[in-house]
């Protein structure tokens, strides 16, 4: 039998060129450098790095120039010296190893005495993409995909939808705009894979979709018919235990609505009311339009989180409105009502502050509302943003940003080897600050961000490290079919995997099986 470790050399073996020039050119660059032209250092709670950062380093008094030396992981020593304090660790960062480093920056005065330090930093030096040097996948995308979707419908949460029942054992169920909303993705997505099952998984979307709208905000009017961010049953299920305390997070922000998820169980309604015709799916996802029309700032953006009653904004946080765009702009089009494309164009400046501050926050329902700039980034803000605007302005405008910003989530979110972590699956993808595991979902959205890229630009580099992520995915799949959440697989965490995150992988991956030409799963 051939090993793992022999198909793996055969492979690195038979990469073109032509991806080892490319992955060399592209390690040379540098993410938004701070402190260039007034941009601001976005790096203050960075762990690590794959591009040679530059750090906000304050000028020593009397200092001429500054030693700068890195100690890597296996204890080597690389200096060099500049002029600046704020230069970026270019001269020596090819050579410094992957893994845990110590930074140390050094002020000189003319005859090159040390005059004070300006600087001590650890980070993890993250490790370069190395073509063909990873496993193969354990399947096929489209078989892994499949595969997943339909361990869903064997999963007790999912099937209790057969009967319209809300299952209140399965702890995420208390965050229904993603995991019930999981149930209407899931279901529309399979039958395309199984039509012979269309009528029984349409079923189970519409009724997970009766139970969205059913239980959807009544006051104030102002909110009217936006879905739960939280279903609170933490008090009567509090014998069947909250280990990661989803439960006690939801029955706290049970009057609160996060308003990025409405636009997502409308885009849900939208696919719904296209699969049966029945006009009530998409009453309800105008009802939602219209509420953010309605709720949209001055500005031009949305509150990140309001009140459930009031109608009060709980805090300053504008939405990574996005996905709202995105949404709005697709109502527009199925409607013809011109107001809800003007919403979306008047939250571009949004669009644009974020990109010029790169203050990429992280928004999660599980999860604080970030207090200062830079405190908790996500790959999901970058990518997400920057893919509207590259559908919004095709003319290619946003191009460089992209590329930018495509370098900004691979070199704070991913791993390819020796990762910050030894509790993550390299390669592997995190999520954002707050919550640094390897995770599927984070996978999947650099997948999808890499494709997009791959798309414009034809870079095939950009195609390989999809790939790469893709074949991790494979090799986490259970032999049931499940997806987990995290990578590597605990069995510990069974209650904690993700529907929303299962069900976006799956759809990942059969787009990443047309880009590789795969047939159809049997």
């Amino acid at each position: 039998m051939v090993s793992v470790l022999a198909i793996a050399m055969l492979a690195a073996s038979n990469v073109p060129q032509e991806i080892d020039d490319l992955n060399a050119r592209d390690l040379a660059a540098e993410v938004r450098p701070g402190g260039v032209d007034g941009s601001p250092f976005w790096n203050v709670n960075s762990r690590q790095f794959l591009y040679a950062p530059r750090f906000d380093v304050r000028p020593v008094e009397n200092a001429c120039s500054y030693r700068y030396c890195v100690v890597d992981a296996k204890g080597k020593r690389h200096v060099f010296r500049s002029e600046a304090a704020q230069s970026p660790l270019t001269p020596v960062w090819r050579d410094v190893a992957p893994g845990s480093a110590v930074l140390e920056v050094v002020g000189l005065d003319a005859e090159g005495n040390a005059v004070g330090r300006a600087w001590r930093r650890e980070f993890h030096r993250a490790e370069p993409f190395a073509p063909g040097s990873y496993p193969p996948a354990a399947r096929s995308y489209r078989e892994c995909a499949r595969r997943g979707l339909e361990w869903m419908f064997r999963y007790h949460p999912v099937v209790s939808w057969r009967t319209n029942v809300f299952d209140k054992t399965y702890q995420l169920n208390c965050f229904p705009s993603k995991n019930v909303r999981a149930v209407v993705d899931a279901a529309l997505l399979l039958s395309t894979l199984d039509p012979s099952r269309r009528q029984e998984l349409v079923a189970y979307a519409e009724n997970a979709a009766g139970w969205l709208m059913a239980t959807s905000v009544r006051e104030p009017q102002s909110m009217r018919g936006l879905p739960l961010t939280y279903a609170d049953y933490w008090k009567e299920t509090r014998a069947l235990g909250d280990v990661y305390k989803s439960k006690q997070i939801a029955h706290r922000k049970r009057n609160q609505v996060m308003m990025i998820y409405p636009a997502e169980v409308a885009a849900s309604m939208v696919a719904l009311w296209k699969a049966t015709g029945k006009k009530v799916y998409m009453d309800y996802a105008r009802t939602i339009a219209d509420r953010y029309l309605g709720l949209q700032r001055p500005d031009g953006s949305w509150a990140l989180v309001l009140e459930i009653g009031t109608g009060r904004e709980l805090a300053s946080n504008a939405i990574g409105a996005q996905g709202v765009c995105d949404f709005l702009g697709q109502m527009s089009k199925e409607t013809g009502d011109g107001r809800y494309a003007e919403a979306a164009r008047r939250a571009l400046p949004s669009f644009c502050e974020r990109l010029r501050t790169f203050d990429w926050e992280g928004q999660f329902e599980d999860g604080d509302v970030q207090k200062k700039p830079y405190a908790n980034l996500t790959q999901f803000t970058a990518s997400s943003t920057i893919m509207h605007l590259l559908e919004a302005f095709p003319d290619g405008r946003y191009l460089a940003a992209a590329r930018e910003t495509l370098r900004f989530c691979e070199d704070q979110f991913v791993a390819w080897g020796t990762p910050l972590r030894k509790s993550w699956y390299a390669p592997g993808a995190v999520e954002q600050y707050d919550c640094l595991v390897t995770i599927d979902a984070s996978y999947s959205q650099m997948i999808e961000f890499y494709l997009r890229m791959y798309e414009l630009e034809r870079n095939p580099l950009d195609l390989a490290k999809a790939r790469a992520l893709g074949d991790a995915i494979t090799r986490n799949q259970m032999p049931d079919g499940l997806i987990p959440t995290v990578f590597p697989y605990d069995p510990g965490r069974a209650g904690r995997n993700w529907l929303n995150c299962m069900a976006f992988t799956a759809r990942t991956l059969l787009r990443l099986a047309d880009f590789c030409d795969e047939p159809d799963a049997l």
